[in-house]
């Protein structure tokens, strides 16, 4: 006699979602009951607040964690999912929606055999107004969007990762006190493992962030630049991904060329063409995400795109040289009789 054919089939994964929250705004509500109307009976969601107090009207399905001191997303991710029950940690952030399908593909994704991590992207429909919020959410999501496949690193906007590979790997390094690559670094780690992880640009979510120019400057030099460049010195070299790419390494090198030369223009005026080529190169490389600034904020947000792509790709060129010297600095005072 055989068995009930639906007593064979596996059940799917359960889903624990972990969302730190180091900031308690109306954007969090709107995360929250994003993620609510997608969970299932067996799903969770675990709310870690960092260091400070919650509301006291939270969704009752949410089970709060309450860090005494702020110490970073690293941790609070770590901390709840010492406390997760499900097969898959599903990180995300605080201000962030998800897709209305998000979950409901995660769980398909999750039963595919073999399955590690996966991680997703930003929508093309950023919220926050204003030309630097629009330029610099949209370059995230192309960036994503143009490396869809197999991947080394990984994201925990939009991520997750099966729970027992996440814990014997250690988690994320506690070291990361503030949002600074941790969950990159993590997904070295986890590639280097032998673990298969997919960026699926269509996992998405829309971001609520709002950037300011000094904001973006400081992110893309304390909480990028320098964090990614140890990564790379500290003879990862699997960590040339994403921005880090050939294409990226070009544009940095051009943006540098394009700087000296600005400096040495009023002694040497012959150096206009030079100076040109050096700034259009990259912003070649790069035209379709010209395209999509085009195509999402008309032709203003494009133009402020041929500026703000050199200020970033400089920023990142600074941030790399300061750690290059940094390193040479150790390694002749290690030498150092």
């Amino acid at each position: 006699m055989s068995g009930n054919p639906e007593n064979s089939r596996p059940h799917p994964p359960t889903l624990s979602v972990v969302m730190p929250v180091g900031r308690w705004d109306a954007g969090v509500e709107e995360c929250l009951n994003a993620v609510l109307r997608q969970l299932s009976d067996d799903d969770e969601l675990i709310v870690v607040s960092d260091g400070l107090r919650p509301p006291d009207d939270l969704p009752p399905r949410a089970r709060l964690f309450q860090l005494p001191a702020r110490a970073g997303p690293a941790v609070a991710r770590n901390h709840g999912a010492s406390k997760a029950d499900g097969d898959v940690l599903f990180f995300v952030d605080a201000d962030i929606v998800l897709a209305e399908n998000c979950m409901a593909r995660l769980r398909r994704t999750s039963q595919t055999p073999g399955f590690a991590a996966v991680f997703g992207c930003y929508d093309d429909n950023p919220r926050a107004p204003g030309l630097v919020s629009q330029f610099r959410n949209l370059l995230h999501h192309f960036q994503h969007q143009r490396s869809a496949g197999p991947a080394s690193t990984f994201w925990t906007g939009c991520g997750a990762v099966r729970r027992d590979l996440f814990l014997d790997l250690g988690g994320f390094d506690n070291a990361y006190d503030r949002p600074a690559l941790e969950d990159v670094e993590f997904g070295l780690r986890l590639s280097a493992h032998g673990s298969q992880i997919t960026l699926d640009p269509e996992l998405s979510c829309t971001h609520l962030k709002h950037w300011t120019f000094a904001m973006m400057v400081k992110a893309d030099f304390w909480d990028r630049a320098l964090p990614w460049a140890r990564l790379i010195l500290g003879r990862r070299p699997n960590a040339w991904v994403l921005n880090a790419d050939i294409v990226g390494r070009v544009s940095v090198a051009s943006t540098g060329l394009l700087l000296l030369c600005l400096l040495l223009l009023p002694l040497h005026p012959g150096l206009l063409p030079l100076a040109l080529v050096a700034w259009t190169l990259p912003l070649g490389l790069h035209w379709r995400f010209l395209q999509l600034l085009q195509r999402r904020g008309g032709a203003r947000l494009a133009a402020a795109g041929t500026v703000l792509l050199p200020i970033h790709w400089a920023v990142g060129g600074f941030g790399f040289a300061f750690v290059c010297l940094e390193w040479l600095g150790h390694k002749i005072s290690r030498n150092s009789p």
